[in-house]
């Protein structure tokens, strides 16, 4: 997974009518660090970008077949 760019950043907090502030708190980021990430100044991680993106239902995780601890999760 690549980091995200500035722009897909700010679309989706802007399409789901976060302020920065707003957004930050979601990954535990202050403020200035978002505005960074939006702007270019800072490249998100891709693990705080996928886990924006499931917070705020951006990103649905399907469960394929898979084993886990032995068990088959259908």
């Amino acid at each position: 997974m690549k980091n995200p760019l500035p722009e897909q950043i700010r679309a989706i907090r802007i399409d789901v009518g976060l302020t920065q502030k707003e957004a930050g708190k979601i990954i535990q980021a202050s403020m200035r660090s978002w505005q960074d990430y939006e702007s270019g100044a800072r490249k998100m991680h891709p693990g705080l970008w996928e886990l924006f993106r499931v917070k705020v239902g951006k990103l649905k995780l399907g469960i394929p077949n898979r084993v886990l601890l032995g068990r088959r999760i259908i």
